[in-house]
């Protein structure tokens, strides 16, 4: 049970992000059926410089959970590095810088630590958020700060 809530707090973590910077998005899953989680952006972000910078942070919202409440990593985070790497060649090419990354194991670590700081602030500025689980479902309460 332990491995599914670390996976469900990755998740909102994407999740909380997003919320932060006006987009709505929900996580799938069943406690009770121990299925995998997952998060979905509901809203379509702009292909545009801040839009992009938007997509990067929501990308790094679970690793920056994990962090903040000291959790292993989640397995999902590879698929979150190879999405951000994506973004990140996107932004570049806009802004007309070289994107030198063969796949998200090149990701440096200065790009990673940038937007993964991001992240967290985001999440940290909120308060964080209460995750309750009813019957198998799980819903969301702002924590007092």
């Amino acid at each position: 049970m332990e491995e599914f809530m670390n996976a469900i707090y990755h998740e909102v973590g994407h999740w909380l992000v997003a919320d932060a910077l006006g987009y709505k998005g929900m996580i799938t899953g069943n406690l009770k059926e121990n299925t995998s989680f997952g998060f979905t952006l509901l809203d379509k972000i702009e292909n545009n410089e801040r839009g992009l910078k938007h997509q990067l942070a929501i990308a790094f919202g679970g690793k920056a959970a994990e962090e903040i409440l000291n959790l292993p990593p989640n397995a999902g985070y590879i698929g979150d590095l190879q999405i951000a790497c994506l973004h990140l060649k996107q932004l570049k090419e806009i802004k007309g810088e070289k994107f030198e990354f063969k796949n998200y194991l090149d990701f440096s670590e200065n790009e990673l630590e940038k937007y993964l700081q991001i992240s967290k602030s985001i999440i940290q500025k909120l308060g964080g958020r209460e995750l309750i689980i009813e019957n198998g479902n799980y819903v969301f309460n702002r924590l007092k700060n």
